[in-house]
């Protein structure tokens, strides 16, 4: 959505939270949206990592989640089926969902979305520097 040559958008009037930048809604940085999602979870447990998987719904996750609430509020009913994994140190590295909307009076469209995000270098140090003014695009 960047003109040709800009990698970088600045503005003045958007403002996003960091879970707006990627298709995955469920936020793994809420303690309170992981603790709901694993309290019923089944878990098989590997070598390096432990798999756990469940469902949800919409209703549910936004009742724990304030980036849920912020996105959805009360106006999706649909079911979410998960699979999150674990490495050995209980970090996760991977995040499976899959939301079914189901075909209802008020929505005339069922609709699956999945989303498969992998999560890594936990604790290393970022360094994020300026970028070149050629590079950015002005976006109001």
């Amino acid at each position: 959505m960047l003109p040709q040559g800009k990698t970088w958008a600045r503005s003045s009037i958007l403002d996003y939270q960091p879970y707006e930048f990627t298709e995955q809604d469920i936020n793994i940085f809420e303690p309170t949206t992981l603790r709901e999602l694993l309290k019923s979870a089944r878990s098989d447990r590997g070598t390096t990592t432990t798999r756990y998987s469940g469902s949800i719904t919409v209703k549910a996750l936004c009742a724990v989640s304030p980036s849920c609430r912020s996105e959805y509020g009360k106006k999706v009913n649909a079911d979410i089926s998960w699979q999150l994994w674990t490495n050995e140190k209980g970090q996760v590295v991977r995040l499976f969902a899959k939301w079914v909307l189901a075909k209802t009076a008020k929505n005339p469209i069922s609709s699956n979305t999945e989303a498969d995000t992998s999560y890594s270098g936990w604790g290393s140090r970022v360094s994020v520097s300026v970028p070149p003014a050629n590079q950015v695009a002005k976006v109001d």
